[in-house]
């Protein structure tokens, strides 16, 4: 899977190109092939006035790099001269809000009527009234228009329907505007409540951890870049820790640009070695906060029984994961029957939170951990309790 790197002595010092954080794109953005060829595509459509098929939809758990995504097409836009809206959802809380967000002017210059816009010569009089239509009316005069909006399950439900439609009114004029959303694996869900019924045609594109090959370039690419390099064992071991979990692939490469023994040599199976109580520092912290989201919504003991489900597998049948909710929610109700809704509600809330993840393969749905260190983390952690308790597993 991975090769032994050059390395060139005279760019092995500088600041880390990793970018271990929240919201920062790493310097490689690794697998996502297929999303980046569609939102070019979907670009290169507003780049020649055309009206894309379709809106974008990215959704998946936190520290998969959907905001990267969203960075990356803000950057590509610019190189075909798009103009672009680059929101928050938390921030959306009216119409009014979203207008004057979504409008280039430093003040609101108040609904416009009656002028042409642009060379397909359609009337703003003839779109939908109100605030968000104006706005957006104004910046389509100007040229091509993408509006990218993270964190879109945090959107208010009439202000993104509003939105919805609004594009898709465009849309249907033939209007270059494209609208890319990013949030949660809760966001298809947030996105029905709006009652926007088309907005399920859209391209849904989920994004889950990276393909091996994938996980070793978010690693190996940037290193070679910037005159470093890293052996095979090395590499391997890092892609196996990490179980493509691209915040803990920004984390290692960060750590071991500065923790290698010499950084003009490749960076060894020792080197991680030196590096491994920095990165479980980090992931500890990392976990504590999980645990503490999980604990605050009373959700430990059903991540502990979905946990022991997987007990190491790579993807259990949706069915069982279902089934160890419901033990669960069985116990709390004093033995009686499971209300389903209650274990629907709360299989929903651990894909929201990026515990589990579906999958589909050959027909058959299944889930996979969101990150599967972290089930042995929530087993690990259950194991004490028990031990505290004085209860036998």
């Amino acid at each position: 899977m991975a090769v032994l790197l050059s390395h060139r002595t005279d760019w092995a010092t500088g600041a880390s190109p990793f970018q271990p954080g929240s919201g920062k794109i790493p310097p490689y953005l690794a697998g996502r092939v297929r999303e980046r060829a569609l939102i070019r595509t979907f670009l290169k459509a507003l780049k020649r006035r055309d009206s894309p098929a379709s809106d974008i939809i990215l959704y998946g758990p936190r520290g998969n790099g959907k905001t990267a995504l969203i960075e990356w097409a803000r950057r590509e836009a610019k190189t075909f001269n798009i103009q672009v809206a680059d929101l928050l959802g938390v921030h959306l809380e009216s119409e009014e809000r979203l207008a004057a967000s979504l409008s280039d002017e430093r003040r609101w210059l108040g609904m416009l009527r009656g002028f042409t816009l642009g060379p397909v010569g359609i009337r703003l009089g003839s779109l939908p009234s109100g605030p968000v239509p104006s706005a957006l009316g104004r910046r389509v005069r100007k040229g091509p228009f993408l509006i990218l909006v993270d964190e879109a399950h945090m959107l208010g439900v009439e202000t993104g329907r509003s939105l919805l439609n609004t594009v898709q009114a465009f849309r249907r004029m033939e209007l270059p505007v494209l609208l890319i959303l990013a949030g949660t694996p809760d966001l298809p869900r947030h996105l029905s409540a709006m009652g926007a019924s088309f907005w399920d045609r859209s391209k849904q594109l989920p994004l889950g951890r990276l393909e091996p090959d994938s996980a070793a370039d978010a690693v190996r690419i940037p290193l070679e870049e910037h005159g470093r390099s890293i052996t095979p064992e090395a590499l391997d071991h890092l892609v196996r820790e990490s179980h493509g979990y691209p915040f803990f692939l920004q984390l290692w490469g960060d750590l071991l640009w500065t923790g290698c023994s010499d950084p003009s040599a490749p960076a060894s199976r020792g080197d991680v070695e030196r590096t491994r109580p920095l990165f479980e520092q980090e992931r500890e912290l990392f976990y504590d906060k999980r645990l503490d989201e999980l604990e605050r919504a009373g959700l430990f003991e059903v991540a502990a029984a979905v946990a022991a489900e997987f007990a190491g597998a790579e993807r259990v049948l949706r069915e069982r994961v279902r089934i160890a909710i419901r033990s669960v929610v069985e116990r709390d109700g004093n033995g009686e029957a499971p209300d389903s809704a209650a274990v629907r509600e709360t299989e929903r809330v651990l894909r929201h939170r990026g515990y589990i993840w579906p999958v589909v393969q050959q027909g058959v749905g299944y889930y996979e951990p969101g990150i599967p260190s972290l089930m042995r983390h929530v087993t690990l952690n259950e194991m004490k309790n028990w031990e505290a308790r004085g209860d036998a597993p």
